[in-house]
């Protein structure tokens, strides 16, 4: 995941400019009381762009850039893993999706199964966006 500084240089900033792009370490979330002795809520441990130190930045200072390659990648996994768990257990539909395969050019199943898993993970992360916007 990725964050925009939104906030004026300050001290919690680490005077880092307005509009810098900062890589956040996942799963380091921490409380800004713990982190900054301070009551100012939810912090990002960030690596900072000049030097690769890990430092916390509030999440009232950051805009989180959504960034969908992430979610296309773990969706299409998820997809993959669904599809092989029912072709596998049902040879009729194992058939079908071999046929299918040849008739589309596919040089095996794995690449037909591959090629609808990465579909279905554009779908889902297109949704998300229509979502995100309130589309939906």
């Amino acid at each position: 995941m990725k964050v925009k500084i939104i906030a004026e240089d300050s001290y919690y900033c680490h005077n880092l400019a307005k509009n810098s792009i900062l890589e956040v370490v996942p799963n380091m979330e921490a409380d800004g009381a713990d982190v900054f002795n301070a009551p100012i809520g939810m912090c990002y441990l960030c690596i900072m762009p000049v030097d690769n130190q890990c430092k916390y930045i509030p999440a009232t200072c950051v805009s989180v850039i959504n960034d969908y390659s992430e979610l296309r990648e773990k969706y299409a996994g998820m997809a993959m893993q669904a599809i092989l768990s029912g072709v596998t257990q049902n040879t009729l539909l194992m058939e079908q999706m071999a046929r299918r395969a040849s008739n589309e050019g596919c040089s095996s199943l794995s690449q037909l199964i591959a090629r609808d898993a990465v579909g279905y993970a554009e779908d889902l992360v297109l949704e998300l966006k229509k979502r995100e916007k309130g589309l939906l």
